[in-house]
């Protein structure tokens, strides 16, 4: 190229409008990220009801109305135990999961307040109170105690009110979320029925599984029945106070069996519904519902 006066203006004009849509573009970068972190605000503008630090929690209580309250105490190993009632077999993964969901409290959305009426959420009489306590505190006055209370579900059934003490405001929270804080003696048992196949596989189980009869007679297939009883898991728990409720008084079949941790029994009730019955086992007072899968050939249902 001849460089020429008419040359270099022609190319100083190129450079100045190439710089000019290079800092433009910028503004318009800048201006997205604007909206899209607006935009993220927005969707959390809802800040955490409270944040408690979990390794200071030390007791939680839980009072679901109606029934008696569950005592979980936190562990010199900072694991969680059921304390009270004493002697219930509870399901070890619902105590662990307490304390971080009471812990960290998110509201889905700010609904009112009490002083509209806390009839019209269900917080007059809540369904549960949670009572979250900090160390060996258990005052209210000195700060040592964390209230909440869990209303009525709200009309689309997907969230529930809930209110925490020292705060006259009402929130919604994801049914998930409520569900996993209103715990009551039923739903805190522990599902794995039999109690000695937890975290085994199987197939390894019912290897060991021996001597297994139903009704008093061996069982003429024995091999399928200890894979039905290596995998067998409470479904739903159920008022163990009148066990005729469940033909469980007279059970249809009662199946004994021994393995490694000793003999046990498991006693089959009346069909629950087309696929499921209900069930005990020997030495715990709980009845609950299982798969009627597995049982079908030993004619269960009526």
């Amino acid at each position: 190229m001849i460089w020429t006066k008419r040359n270099a203006f022609l190319l100083a004009g190129i450079a100045l409008a190439l710089l000019v849509a290079y800092v433009a573009l910028l503004a318009l970068r800048a201006q997205s990220s604007g909206v899209a972190g607006a935009r993220s605000a927005a969707r959390s503008q809802l800040p955490a009801v409270w944040e408690l630090p979990l390794e200071k929690i030390a007791r939680i209580v839980v009072e679901p109305l109606g029934e008696d309250s569950l005592v979980f105490e936190r562990g010199e190993a900072f694991e969680w135990v059921l304390a009270s009632p004493p002697g219930l077999r509870y399901d070890a993964e619902i105590a662990a999961g307490v304390a971080p969901n009471a812990a960290l409290l998110v509201p889905e959305k700010e609904i009112g307040s009490l002083a509209d009426g806390a009839e019209r959420y269900g917080l007059d009489a809540p369904v549960t109170v949670i009572r979250i306590f900090l160390g060996e505190e258990t005052d209210e006055t000195a700060g040592g105690e964390y209230d909440i209370l869990l209303g009525d579900a709200t009309s689309t059934g997907d969230a529930r009110y809930f209110a925490v003490s020292g705060d006259d405001r009402v929130f919604s929270m994801r049914a998930e979320k409520a569900s996993s804080l209103m715990i009551d003696r039923l739903n805190a048992l522990d599902r794995n029925a039999l109690g000695f196949n937890r975290g085994l596989r199987p197939a390894a189980i019912a290897e060991s599984i021996a001597n297994i009869s139903v009704n008093g007679v061996a069982a003429e297939d024995g091999r399928a029945l200890a894979r039905t009883l290596a995998g067998l898991n409470a479904l739903a728990f159920f008022d163990a106070s009148d066990l005729s409720r469940y033909g469980l008084d007279a059970p249809r079949l009662t199946i004994r069996f021994e393995n490694e941790y000793g003999a046990h029994a498991i006693f089959i009730g009346n069909a629950a519904s087309a696929e499921e019955a209900y069930a005990r086992v020997e030495g715990w007072d709980a009845v609950f519902t299982v798969p009627s899968r597995g049982f079908e050939s030993l004619t269960i249902s009526r």
